[in-house]
């Protein structure tokens, strides 16, 4: 469950990126995804995908700072609604 989870988490950080002026959805995208690979990292079993996740994030975030703000809003808003599908998967299964 845990990396179907994940594996949701990385399609949608990849499909996101990150600008100078950076969208307030995509904002708030960035620091939930920022907050769950902290959260993940405490588990030691998840190791290397945090790691991976890190990297494509990094990758993603770079992307979007080519964006218009537009096009930051129709990247972001798909990963920030998983992402928060994510979020309350994980806090219902504690």
């Amino acid at each position: 469950m845990k990396k179907a989870l994940l594996a949701v988490l990385l399609v949608s950080a990849a499909s996101a990126s990150y600008a100078a002026d950076v969208s307030p959805t995509c904002q708030k995208y960035f620091d939930s995804v920022e907050n769950f690979i902290e959260m993940a990292k405490a588990h030691p079993e998840a190791k290397a995908q945090v790691d991976t996740l890190k990297t494509q994030f990094e990758q993603s975030k770079t992307q979007i700072t080519a964006l218009p703000a537009e096009s930051q809003e129709q990247a972001c808003k798909p990963a920030l609604d998983a992402m928060e599908q994510v979020t309350a998967q994980l806090k219902a299964a504690k």
